[in-house]
């Protein structure tokens, strides 16, 4: 099997993997009874076991193969979905050790999977990976969400939830036979130099500007689809909005594709702006699909601006494929700890005010709208260091 088809289809798993368990996953902590703050100390354990994962990559020195790493990232999910399976209801006793496996199979898989892309897609491999796999996941995004609601709805007790999850193992299953005979083909990566990352022009601003994308992240990501559930009691409701937020990302990623001029950033700060104002309003399930529409489509302009400027500057400074890793490292460990630092504002506003519903959190999310120009700020101010350093003599702005 060549590298780069075995790399698709690991993807695929992943994806299916994802919208047939992870999507549902706060749904079933809420149905077994574990409550609110639990399932946000849940998130919580999670961002830091990935930010700790990534901050671990990022200063060892002698990584092993990547992949190592996707499989131990693999693995770790299926054992945390086989727990899932296993535990039932019991599972709300153990919401900390699941986030840890979740965030170390995380952290894992999405630090493998950019050093496999950068070692395994060719140039002349990568537009077929890029919109094959692009179609795909627009496709399962918009048919195993619903259809996994449906059976969830549709499914006596937990008979529903433990269909998908064990459909969602099985394909899990499948990547770890497709990954290991990569084993013996894939070299170790070389002991890297010690990145000195803070003298890339603009690094540090950039870096910020992760770390406000992750501020926004950590709320928008968790709170509407969980609220969702909790204010509809619908699983297939739940469903339907995970593929209306696929199917529009998808949309408004391949319309960034083709109009490469536009201001993404100015365009995704306008539509934050405009949720400001409906986060004022009840949160019925017809707000917050509105809310999830708006959310899909400003994600992608984000998405583009700051990941494009961060993976050119990686590319351009990182003296190999385990630097550039490290380098990607530092910059997950920047978005996580935003995720992680909105959550914690979460579990405080909880702990202080124990009688706040959860359908009551929509000022502090109107609140949350002004981090897209923190974004834009700290975005604008890296890419004016970066001109001005890049402007210097070479030698001064090498690693």
């Amino acid at each position: 099997m060549k590298p780069v088809t075995r790399l698709f289809l690991i993807t695929t798993g992943w994806t299916l993997a994802f919208y047939m368990a992870s999507s549902f996953m706060s749904a079933w902590f809420w149905h077994i009874g574990s409550g609110f703050l639990p399932i946000v100390r849940f998130y919580i354990v999670l961002f830091l076991t990935m930010t700790v994962t990534f901050a671990v990559a990022a200063v060892w020195l002698r990584p092993p193969r990547s992949v190592v790493f996707m499989t131990i990232g693999i693995f770790f999910n299926a054992v945390f979905l086989a727990a899932l399976l296993w535990l039932g209801p019991r599972a709300r006793d153990l919401l900390p050790e699941l986030a840890i496996l979740e965030g170390l199979s995380s952290g894992c898989y999405w630090l493998a999977w950019f050093t496999l892309s950068a070692q395994w897609i060719t140039p002349g491999d990568s537009h077929w990976y890029n919109s094959w796999t692009g179609s795909l996941e627009a496709l399962l995004g918009l048919i195993v969400p619903p259809a996994s609601g449906w059976v969830i709805t549709r499914l006596p007790g937990a008979a529903g939830y433990r269909l998908v999850f064990l459909v969602g193992l099985a394909s899990l299953a499948a990547n770890l036979l497709i990954i290991g005979p990569a084993w013996a083909t894939t070299p170790p990566a070389p002991r890297p130099v010690r990145p000195q990352t803070l003298r890339i022009p603009g690094w540090r601003p950039l870096l910020l500007s992760f770390v406000s994308l992750g501020l926004r992240d950590g709320l928008y990501f968790f709170l509407p689809p969980l609220l969702l559930f909790i204010v509809s009691h619908s699983p297939e409701l739940l469903g339907i909005y995970t593929a209306m937020q696929a199917t529009v990302q998808g949309l408004v990623f391949t319309w960034l594709g083709r109009t490469p001029r536009i201001r993404p950033l100015i365009y995704a700060v306008a539509l934050s702006w405009l949720a400001f104002g409906l986060f004022w309003l009840p949160l019925t399930p017809g707000v917050l699909l509105g809310l999830g529409g708006l959310v899909a489509l400003a994600y992608p302009s984000f998405k583009v601006a700051l990941e494009s400027q961060a993976l050119q500057w990686i590319t351009q400074f990182g003296t190999d494929f385990s630097h550039q890793a490290r380098l990607t490292a530092i910059k997950e460990v920047a978005i996580n700890s935003g995720r992680l630092v909105s959550l914690l504002v979460v579990m405080l506003l909880i702990i202080t005010h124990p009688r706040l519903h959860p359908n009551q959190l929509g000022p502090l999310l109107a609140v949350w709208a002004i981090t897209p120009v923190a974004i834009w700020w700290w975005h604008q101010k890296s890419v004016q260091q970066h001109d001005a350093g890049s402007s210097l003599p070479r030698q001064s702005s090498q690693l």
